[in-house]
């Protein structure tokens, strides 16, 4: 317990200060060959953000677009769920537009190529286009479907300035069903609005080059909420090859990833703190504050990441139980609100010994329970050390923490009988008396008269384990 050993040492005189020695660590740089051409990602302060976070695998980025290569190098076996919004089923021509987006948010950490900003997320590529193009409906469709198949991030780099009632009531269902919403603003260096970008829910992404300034296509306007890098981005493409490509497209991915790795860290946030995490993470550009160019600013990885809460803040437990059958161990856990909570109390291998706190209703406030040494059977546990573990989850996900605790077992041993019990030897049978023993030890059981007189020693000083037992009488 380093907080209780710091305040022991500090009481010497000859201590001026107590820190604990941090271990240091050099920030992650992936081997990708070809990640010296991603400008962007040390401006967002990515190596630093992989310190903390590579995305998790149980995090799920949705990206409305054209269909995404399947099998490209860089975002093979990441694949979940494809769809083609447009015919109903899975199948699609791959586009150069959808894999560039999908390589920006997650391409693989396989020394190969790129790296992607979440490189351990999964990608669920819905295609909207056909021939003719993409339509409202058909990314209402494709809303509805990431929905259904729990998509945790959208990414929409499209849009129209025609504003769709139908596709703001998907845009408000899929927000109400717990989805992080990005969309690109628009090329069209103009103040007219971007739909689905300008739709409440939805975080409109303008770009910037590599002097965080705004880029000459760049739209701009009161829908702006973030700044991304989207010039010169180098990424996937279709027919296994990589490419650079501009535009607000490629920023809005930008800040896909990044909500990813806020969800990773963290999958119980709502799609409000989730923007609330990212637009008070940036880098302020422009005019001091929000602007109609950069919106709350640039999006900085690190800083996200660094600024989002932990799904289990707070687990507290003694490092050492001095056990004596009288006291209590108390335990306390502050948890993300609308969560369940369990802990258990296990041995060294997992095995659970005793549960504490079974599916318990966290509102984001502390949780406190406490433990009297025994395990589910009623006897106490040995000495050694245990592991008090953690379990938060909701419909997003499950998350665990642990902490160890040194028991020392000084509790004498005890017999307890339930009840008193009486017994006529002229009635046929047995009498079955029921006592639990709290420790293993030698046990002597003697039938008496009500002066004290020995009538029958049913045992004599036998070896015992601890748990229930029970002694018959015959009278």
């Amino acid at each position: 317990d380093l907080e209780s050993l710091s305040k022991i040492l500090l009481k010497n005189k000859q201590v001026l200060f107590v820190e604990p020695n941090y271990e240091v660590k050099s920030t992650y740089v992936p081997k990708e060959p070809s990640y010296k051409k991603q400008w962007y990602l040390n401006k967002i302060q990515l190596p630093k953000a992989w310190d903390k976070t590579r995305g998790s695998s149980n995090i799920t980025v949705a990206v409305i677009d054209g269909g995404v290569q399947k099998d490209h190098p860089d975002l093979k076996g990441k694949i979940v769920s494809p769809y083609n919004a447009v015919t109903g089923n899975s199948y699609y021509t791959p586009n150069e537009h959808a894999t560039h987006v999908a390589g920006i948010i997650a391409a693989s950490f396989n020394k190969k190529g790129i790296a992607g900003i979440a490189p351990n997320v999964k990608i669920m590529p819905i295609n909207v286009f056909d021939w003719q193009g993409a339509s409202a409906f058909n990314v209402a469709v494709a809303l509805n479907y990431a929905v259904d198949h729990h998509a945790d991030v959208v990414n929409m780099s499209l849009g129209s300035e025609g504003y769709s009632y139908l596709l703001d009531s998907y845009i408000q269902y899929a927000r109400a069903n717990g989805i992080v919403l990005v969309a690109a603003a628009g090329n069209s260096d103009s103040y007219i609005p971007m739909y689905p970008a300008a739709l409440n829910g939805v975080i409109g992404v303008s770009a910037t080059d590599n002097n965080d300034r705004i880029t000459s296509f760049s739209n701009y306007g009161n829908y702006i909420d973030l700044a991304a890098p989207g010039l010169s981005i180098y990424s996937t493409i279709n027919g296994s090859s990589y490419d650079y490509m501009s535009g607000t497209s490629m920023a809005a991915p930008v800040v896909t990833g990044v909500a990813a790795l806020v969800l990773s860290k963290n999958p119980f946030l709502s799609p409000s703190q989730v923007e609330s995490i990212l637009t008070r993470s940036t880098t302020d550009l422009g005019n001091r504050g929000w602007d109609s160019f950069y919106g709350y600013g640039r999006i900085d990885a690190y800083k996200a990441v660094s600024k989002t809460p932990a799904p289990i803040s707070k687990l507290t437990a003694p490092t050492t139980y001095n056990m004596t059958g009288t006291n209590k161990a108390a335990f306390s856990i502050t948890a993300a609100s609308s969560t369940k909570v369990s802990l258990y109390l296990q041995t060294k291998s997992g095995r659970t010994v005793r549960t504490i706190i079974s599916n318990k209703a966290s509102s984001g406030g502390g949780i406190y329970a406490s433990w009297d040494g025994k395990t589910s059977s009623g006897a106490y546990v040995a000495s050694g050390t245990y592991k008090l573990l953690a379990k938060v989850s909701n419909s997003k996900g499950t998350i665990y923490k642990s902490s160890n605790i040194k028991i020392v077992n000084n509790v004498r041993p005890a017999i307890v009988v339930s009840s008193n019990y009486f017994f006529s030897p002229r009635v046929s049978g047995k009498l079955t008396i029921p006592y639990q023993l709290t420790l293993k030890g030698k046990v002597t059981a003697v039938i008496t008269d009500n002066k004290g007189k020995t009538i029958l020693k049913i045992l004599s000083n036998k070896f015992l384990s601890s748990g229930k037992k029970s002694i018959v009488w015959n009278g």
